[in-house]
């Protein structure tokens, strides 16, 4: 009698178990791609000139989860003003929302341009910058009920200061 209510409390136990396991999620995320280019419109021999500076990251998601669910992968790209004010602030936010499926991974891209322009007037004094630089990103993976399942920056300290400027 004993074995039968240990093999029935068993096949219980095991039936209920995908019940009530919580849903995990893992991120992994990484630059894949990093360039800058410039493009140098007029020079004078004195030093002033007029040049514009490109510089582009994309950054891979991988996803993947236990259980099914649409999420939604949110990219916060991080840039300082190239006027020399170096505080980090959001330049964009991207977001995509997909269906993850128990077990399979899911690879998702995300690619930002910045562009600064830099001209220099040397016999008078003046540089007249603009544009933003490269500092960072950070991924967060977001629930449909708006739970953070997971996070990630580019460098941990990131994370932190996205999480005060969307705050702002």
């Amino acid at each position: 009698m004993k074995i039968k209510q240990i093999t029935l409390l068993f096949i219980l136990a095991w039936l209920l178990a995908p019940l009530s396991s919580a849903q995990e999620i893992k991120l992994q995320a990484q630059t894949i791609s990093a360039s800058r280019s410039k493009e140098q419109h007029w020079e004078t021999s004195w030093g002033s000139y007029d040049k514009t500076i490109y510089r582009d990251r994309i950054v891979q998601t991988t996803l993947s989860s236990n259980t099914a669910s649409t999420v939604t992968i949110e990219c916060y790209w991080l840039g300082t003003p190239i006027d020399g004010a170096n505080r980090p602030h959001l330049t964009t936010k991207e977001q995509k929302t997909i269906t993850l499926k128990p077990g399979s991974r899911e690879i998702v891209e995300f690619g930002q341009l910045w562009v600064a322009n830099l001209v220099k007037y040397t016999a008078l004094g003046i540089n007249d910058n603009s544009g933003h630089k490269y500092y960072g990103w950070v991924i967060r993976i977001v629930s449909d009920d708006g739970k953070t399942l997971a996070t990630q920056g580019a460098r941990p300290p990131m994370v932190d200061l996205v999480a005060r400027l969307s705050k702002q």
